[in-house]
C-alpha cells in the first residue's frame, strides 16, 4: 500500500483492496424534505450559508458531505438523494472534471429519477482579488440553483 497526501492508503497497481477512505463517516446536516445538497469541502459551508440554507426560504435543504476523492460513498449519496427526491450537487472546483461529474453519474447509474442539477465554478485558472467572483462558485449561485430546483415537480 502507498499513502496519499490525505493519509488514505491507495492500492498498488493490480491490488484490489477496500481502503479505509471508503469507510470514513459521512455527515448529514439538517432534516429537510425539499432538497438534498451533495457537496464536500468548502462547498458544505457555502451551501449552509447560502440563501437556500437560510430559514428565510421554504426550502429546507439536507446537506450531505462526500469525499472529494475516490472512492465516492455511492450508497450514502443515493440514500440521501432518495430521502428528498431532489438533488443539487455543489462542486467548488470546476465544471469539467470536477467531483460533481462522478456524483451525477453515480446517481443516474443507480436509477435516481428525481430532479437533479449541479453548480460548479467556471473552468479557468483561479484568479485572485476582485476577479475571483467572476469565476468562483458563490453562495448566491448555490441558493438560486437550490430554489429553482425546489420549484420543479418530483
Amino acid at each position: 500500500m502507498t499513502a496519499t497526501n490525505s493519509g488514505c492508503p491507495l492500492p498498488r497497481p493490480h491490488q484490489r483492496v477496500r481502503t479505509p477512505c471508503a469507510n470514513r463517516p459521512r455527515r448529514t446536516y439538517g432534516e429537510g424534505t425539499d432538497l438534498t445538497i451533495v457537496t464536500y469541502g468548502n462547498g458544505l459551508h457555502m451551501s449552509l450559508r447560502s440563501p437556500a440554507g437560510s430559514t428565510a426560504h421554504r426550502s429546507r435543504p439536507e446537506s450531505s458531505t462526500c469525499a472529494g476523492s475516490p472512492p465516492l460513498p455511492i450508497q450514502d449519496i443515493v440514500r440521501e438523494a432518495n430521502a428528498t427526491g431532489r438533488v443539487l450537487v455543489v462542486d467548488e472546483t470546476r465544471s469539467c472534471g470536477g467531483v460533481a461529474e462522478g456524483v451525477v453519474t453515480a446517481l443516474v447509474d443507480e436509477g435516481f429519477t428525481g430532479p437533479l442539477a449541479r453548480v460548479a465554478s467556471e473552468d479557468s485558472f483561479i484568479p485572485l482579488g476582485a476577479a475571483a467572483p467572476e469565476v468562483v462558485l458563490s453562495e448566491d449561485t448555490i441558493g438560486a440553483a437550490a430554489i429553482k430546483l425546489t420549484q420543479v415537480r418530483r
